[in-house]
């Protein structure tokens, strides 16, 4: 019998492990810098083993990484293929806010799978998707790739300034000026 990708790779991780180990980490950034955070500390709130812990995760940024894409899995991949950039922006702001005592312990961090890099990629990978489909091609010209690059940087950069000053405007204002300053050439393309 032939199996698909998709059962014959990672077969033993069940996504409940590796929550566990997620729940554990938020749990203890609640109290600690993530600097400060050994895999020993998310094993032991964890209950886990050493053992799983690795079989699940590389290292604790991986963990990180892990739980920054489940914190933006509220979106769906139809909703993240077909969202106005005003819709996609609106729900990172209120994840972000919604979680604002966690966000607000890890954007100090800014090594490897900074939350800084999670947010430029997503960024681009929603830039990437959306102006492919509206193009109907499979590469990007070098100006439109090169705005998207520079929006994303910005933004990345304006989210982490909003998070590290305590959230000075609202949710709904920090959505206004990111929509009003989008780049000319990626409005016109993505209304």
């Amino acid at each position: 019998m032939v199996r698909s990708y998709w059962e014959a790779v990672d077969i033993s991780i069940k996504p409940d492990t590796k929550k566990v180990f997620a729940d554990a980490l938020e749990s203890l950034i609640e109290t600690k810098s993530f600097a400060s955070i050994t895999i020993k500390d998310i094993i032991a709130r964890s209950g886990g083993s050493r053992a799983t812990f690795y079989r699940h995760f590389k290292d604790k940024y991986d963990l990180m990484n892990w739980v920054f894409k489940n914190q933006m899995n509220a979106f769906s991949w139809s909703e993240f293929n077909y969202s106005s950039l005003e819709d996609i922006y609106a729900k990172a702001i209120r994840i972000i806010y919604d979680k604002r005592r966690f966000f607000s312990n890890i954007v100090s961090y800014d090594k490897q799978n900074s939350f800084i890099e999670f947010l430029y990629d997503y960024g681009m990978r929603y830039f990437d998707k959306a102006l492919k489909r509206k193009l109907g091609t499979n590469t990007l010209p070098k100006d439109l790739e090169f705005s998207a690059a520079y929006f994303c940087h910005a933004s990345s950069a304006i989210f982490i300034n909003w998070i590290k000053n305590g959230y000075p405007i609202s949710p709904e204002e920090l959505l206004d000026l990111f929509t009003k300053n989008v780049p000319l050439k990626l409005s016109e393309l993505l209304k």
